[in-house]
């Protein structure tokens, strides 16, 4: 009793025991999801299932698969829209979730992002655009200079 799981970034195959799918695109929620496959949405007429990662590009993808169903405001903030949990993979029936990771037609996909990148736009973008509320979060005087070195 074996499945098969693809390395998204490898495109190697690895075979798993008990027919069940490997965790996805993580081991925890994060808090507000239900769980590994959160942020995983599903394009079926593309047959991909895209591994978004946040802060990664992951409004724009959903944006686009609100797009590709036709909303006519799909530019808006696209997480709290309902259509949406019908393309999340976490949301699929356990055999259907089975069947995709169990059919080689469908692609699996994740974009990634400079580490050292990411980690300074987390720092520009957490203190300097709200440099104060943060710096009291973590009881830094206000007026004291907090570089990245810092960080």
């Amino acid at each position: 009793n074996s499945s098969m799981q693809k390395n998204a970034s490898s495109g190697e195959v690895y075979h798993l025991i008990e027919n069940i799918p490997p965790t996805g695109c993580g081991s925890i929620s994060g808090g507000s999801g239900s769980g590994a496959f959160q942020n995983m949405i599903i394009f079926p007429s593309a047959k991909l299932a895209f591994c978004g990662i946040p802060k990664v590009g992951i409004t724009q993808w959903i944006q686009f698969l609100r797009f590709i169903i036709g909303a006519n405001d799909y530019p808006s903030w696209p997480h709290a829209k309902m259509e949406v949990n019908f393309f999340r993979f976490d949301k699929l029936d356990p055999t259907v979730q089975k069947r995709i990771w169990d059919d080689e037609s469908w692609t699996f996909a994740a974009f990634l992002r400079d580490p050292a990148e990411r980690a300074l736009s987390a720092f520009l973008d957490k203190f300097e655009t709200m440099g104060t509320n943060l710096k009291k979060t973590y009881g830094i005087d206000e007026r004291s200079s907090f570089t990245f070195q810092d960080f």
